[in-house]
């Protein structure tokens, strides 16, 4: 069972450094940890500790949870387009005013409290499963 994780934690790692398109030399600098040890955590032959995971994830500049959210579940896939889009989001809000970040949180509950979009979703898929979106 362990060596499940290991290998599932290894091609999420491995996933991840290549969508940023960087070497496994160029993640142990980012890092600060030995190219070495990226190999042997992208081959599945040693598990990397908390310190390096969480080195490793903002060199990679990603959730340390897009590496470890239901390792122990490969049917659920993983939200990597979800987490970029929140990623994306957090840099753009470190360039706004504090007005601006205002109405961007009152604009996002208003969405919250609507429950803008699953409507949507829910007619869209009615209507599909009906054949009337044909």
């Amino acid at each position: 069972m362990e060596k499940d994780f290991a290998e599932e934690l290894s091609r999420r790692l491995m996933g991840a450094r290549e969508r940023k398109g960087i070497s496994q030399e160029a993640l142990a600098a980012k890092a600060n940890i030995s190219a070495q040890s990226v190999s042997n955590y992208e081959n599945a032959r040693s598990v990397p500790s908390l310190a390096s995971l969480l080195k490793i994830a903002e060199a990679l500049d990603t959730p340390i949870s897009q590496l470890l959210d239901r390792l122990d579940d490969r049917r659920m896939p993983l939200r990597t387009a979800r987490y970029e889009d929140e990623a994306a989001l957090m840099r753009l809000l470190g360039v706004l005013t504090e007005a601006q970040v205002h109405t961007v949180r009152a604009l996002v509950e208003t969405l919250n409290k609507q429950h803008w979009g699953v409507e949507v979703a829910r007619v869209r898929r009615r209507s599909t499963s009906d054949g009337a979106g044909s």
